[in-house]
């Protein structure tokens, strides 16, 4: 996606938030959610490909050609989950109307066609989004995670490599990242708290204490809020 493509999504997000929510927040909640989206991508892209690489001593799988395309259309799988799991959680935690604060998502699917609308680069992705979304939606969160790893490892066979562990983060850091951008600090709290139960040594970064990291923020020591290599195998 060109940054002009960006800019114009960002546009169109807030201009539909703004109307849907009747609010006039947009502007930052959209900047937060796709400034930590974009973050948390590179990061996890890292993980699969540079750690491995660095780490495992795995040669590439490609030619700088087809490294570019394939770095893409895991950027796209990840994007895709990000939005399903995102618009989930909003609902969930009632962030936007339809959602409700029982614990269940009862929306009208505008939430995830809107987030969807924001970070997903169908080009990127190699299918509609509403078609891989539809896969998502419905699952329990085991299978939607399961289903995740399936179609990442297809879209960049590295990740077969990486910790295993980075599957049962990442809707976690997904869920701190809404949090965040919707302001309940609270709420990503609760998150962190549940991937500390997965990996306390994410305590261990002298640099951020494994503290909540701003939207779109990143710790230089430990890579939080998706953490190095020697992090993610630490325990494990």
């Amino acid at each position: 996606m060109t940054g002009p493509e960006r800019a114009e999504r960002r546009r169109a997000a807030i201009a539909q938030f703004n109307a849907h929510e009747d609010r006039r927040d947009g502007e930052a909640v959209v900047g937060r959610l796709d400034d930590a989206f974009a973050v948390l991508a590179d990061l996890v892209f890292t993980r699969i490909h540079g750690d491995v690489e660095k780490h495992i001593g795995v040669d590439s799988f490609y030619n700088p050609a087809s490294a570019t395309k394939a770095e893409a259309r895991a950027k796209g799988e990840l994007n895709a989950f990000f939005a399903c799991e995102c618009a989930l959680f909003a609902e969930e935690r009632a962030y936007v109307r339809g959602g409700n604060a029982s614990g269940e998502a009862s929306g009208d699917g505008w939430c995830e066609s809107w987030i969807a609308a924001l970070l997903v680069d169908e080009r990127d992705l190699g299918t509609p989004a509403a078609q891989r979304l539809a896969g998502y939606r419905g699952k329990s969160p085991d299978d939607r995670r399961r289903g995740f790893s399936l179609v990442l490892e297809r879209a960049f066979p590295e990740a077969t490599r990486a910790p295993l562990v980075i599957y049962r983060l990442l809707p976690l850091a997904i869920r701190l990242a809404t949090a965040l951008a919707f302001e309940r600090a609270d709420h990503a709290q609760a998150q962190r708290d549940r991937q500390l139960v997965l990996l306390p040594s994410i305590l261990d970064c002298t640099t951020c204490n494994g503290a909540v990291m701003p939207s779109g923020e990143t710790c230089a020591g430990c890579g939080n809020p998706f953490w190095k290599y020697e992090l993610l195998t630490a325990g494990w």
